[in-house]
């Protein structure tokens, strides 16, 4: 049953609705990409959808529709609200399959007695707005807003929690720090809180092709699904606002942004909601993925700033498509039901911290709905690393970079230095899977080094720093890759992750920063051009990881130009120049990584045959 409650003050502007041609929007969306080949086409699965615009207290309408439970209400609240397409669910689309709707996480939450409700944010799909603007403070109102609505329906027991990932997840953030008074926990997933260094420009490094990208083709994607909605359901006051979003949209994209404030500024430090995460008041579940192929696993370190009274994490390897996995969903049950029911279930008293080791695609993984959609429902751990706090205990294991491309963990300098061809693009890494092929030029235009078989089984945890006394012998600027790979024992090198940074952006907080974790400045009035022939440290930020490098694996580090990174494509500087990497006594250069200091590895599981984002090749310098 669908009942349609549209606000009955009519279109925003104020003329009536039949003053509007559909054939507007119709042609204006024309040009938007086909919409992906449809899923399995489902029956609703709830016992009534509710549409219609919530009014916030600006005089903004928002989109929304809800789906009700069978059986007797009221009933807790989950609310999705994000600007790709939430409003659509349970719309034509969404019974469709059409992509990107998170079917079966849906249906486990009703089956499980709880009414869900999507909003799209203000000037995205049907949802009214005068801006585009993917971080702006803002949201945090609107979505104050949405949840105070849903909590006054008659059908809400006005406990209300927040779901889904990505921009969902950074909506969530924004939410939570407004503090609304009926939002009592939320499920944040694989966010960007932190935009410049997260996203823009990682380590100062711009890439602007997801930026041009995502705005351009990904969101007009699931707008187009709207569209259809609309036109099915005779929204025409909807079918003309998407027509103004769409404007706005190219209008206020990232890349324009990125044009108009190309530097960290007080305008992108009001849109990093890490920090203002102190402000968060509720229970949170975090999830993160070490290879997030979309946002990376930096998220700003949101983490930290919450209360850790509050905060419960899963990390795991793998990538964007995380939060669909059946493993985590079942948490993230156990936690709603426990903060919005009121369910003794124990969840108070599940680590704070859950460290997911190789993660694959299990196809044993019993699902929990029958509706299965996505290959990353059956991801489950290998093994599980878990801590009663969000800070477990570590210890820095320091490698030194010697002569020989030898890593020694521990090791005295050596003399002399290293040299490789900048720029040779180096290779790409799920992008969109696996390794990307090797330049003809990459043994000059690279450096390798690696350690010894480890003498022991070691797990990282969090971000690592490569310490690098490097100088140009021409140029004033250069872009750096550092990446972090494992060769197994059967010669095969696996990959674990990268960081990045532009040399001229060098300048570290000293305050911040700690021996694993170089904390930039990022401050136009520190940026320094390098002086040719001059050594300068350069602390390059590996963004955060962990993994299991067993006893007899040899880890290496890659010193390279920054090549495309799942959907990052750097624009690196171009000038040609020799980079050289010291390591004498007098400039240690090393890589330095924090690991867990108490865990029993012992009885460590057989590694499974392929773990999620992590490819492996044969090495490229034996062939083997």
């Amino acid at each position: 049953m669908t009942q349609n409650h549209n606000n009955p003050a009519g279109h925003p502007d104020g003329a009536s609705e039949s003053a509007f041609d559909n054939s507007i929007a119709t042609r204006s969306l024309a040009a938007l990409p086909a919409p992906r080949k449809d899923r399995s086409v489902v029956e609703p699965f709830w016992a009534e959808r509710l549409t219609g615009y919530l009014r916030t207290r600006d005089g903004e309408e928002l989109r929304y529709s809800a789906l009700l439970p069978k059986g007797d209400g009221p009933f807790p609240t989950l609310l999705h609200f994000s600007g790709y397409a939430p409003s659509a669910m349970g719309g034509k689309s969404y019974l469709n399959g059409r992509d990107y709707y998170p079917r079966s996480i849906d249906k486990q939450f009703l089956d499980a007695g709880y009414a869900i409700i999507g909003v799209n944010r203000r000037a995205t799909g049907c949802s009214t707005g005068n801006m585009f603007d993917v971080h702006h403070p803002l949201y945090g109102q609107d979505g104050y807003d949405s949840v105070e609505f849903a909590a006054a329906q008659p059908w809400s027991t006005g406990a209300v929690g927040m779901y889904s990932w990505s921009w969902a997840g950074m909506s969530q953030l924004w939410t939570a720090i407004a503090q609304p008074p009926h939002l009592k926990a939320i499920a944040p997933g694989l966010v960007i809180a932190d935009q410049r260094a997260d996203s823009y420009a990682p380590g100062g490094v711009p890439q602007p092709a997801m930026l041009s990208n995502w705005p351009l083709s990904y969101v007009p994607m699931f707008w187009e699904n709207i569209r259809d909605d609309a036109v099915a359901e005779n929204d025409v006051r909807g079918l003309y606002q998407l027509e103004k979003n769409l404007k706005t949209l190219e209008e206020g994209s990232p890349g324009r942004l990125v044009l108009r404030h190309p530097n960290k500024d007080a305008y992108l430090e009001a849109r990093a909601p890490a920090r203002l995460a102190h402000k968060i008041q509720v229970p949170t579940l975090s999830l993160t993925a070490y290879q997030d192929e979309a946002t990376t696993s930096r998220g700003g370190y949101y983490q930290w700033e919450v209360d850790p009274q509050l905060m419960w994490m899963i990390d795991t390897n793998g990538g964007h498509e995380m939060y669909m996995a059946e493993t985590y969903r079942r948490q993230m049950l156990r936690f709603f039901d426990h903060f919005l029911k009121g369910a003794a279930n124990g969840f108070e008293n599940t680590p704070r911290l859950q460290i997911w080791q190789e993660a694959w695609l299990n196809p044993a993984t019993e699902r929990s709905t029958s509706i299965c959609e996505d290959a990353f429902e059956t991801a489950e751990p290998n093994f599980i690393v878990s801590r009663p706090t969000i800070t477990p205990a570590t210890e820095d294991v320091v490698f030194t970079l010697t002569s020989g491309g030898i890593l020694s963990e521990n090791g005295a300098p050596s003399t002399g230095s290293e040299s490789f061809a900048y720029p040779v693009p180096s290779p790409s890494i799920l992008a969109p899977e696996g390794w990307g092929p090797l330049d003809p030029r990459w043994r000059e235009g690279s450096l390798a080094f690696t350690t010894p078989p480890l003498d022991r089984d070691l797990i990282p945890f969090g971000p690592a720093s490569a310490d690098l006394w490097i100088c140009p012998d021409t140029a004033t600027e250069a872009d750096l890759q550092v990446t972090v790979t494992a060769l197994l024992p059967d010669g095969q090198e696996m990959y674990i992750q990268r960081g990045w940074l532009r040399l001229s952006n060098r300048a570290i907080d000293p305050e911040r920063s700690t021996s694993s974790r170089p904390v930039l400045l990022d401050d136009p009035e520190h940026y320094s051009p390098m002086i040719p022939g001059r050594p300068e440290l350069a602390r390059v930020e590996v963004n955060r990881f962990s993994t299991i490098l067993r006893k007899g694996t040899r880890l290496r580090i890659w010193i390279e130009t920054p090549g495309d990174t799942g959907m990052y494509k750097f624009s690196y500087s171009p000038v040609p120049t020799k980079l050289t990497i010291w390591h004498d006594a007098s400039r240690i250069s090393r890589f330095v990584m924090a690991v867990l200091t108490d865990e029993a590895t012992e009885a460590l599981p057989e590694k499974p045959q392929a773990i999620l984002n992590q490819p492996c090749r044969k090495d490229p310098l034996t062939g083997c």
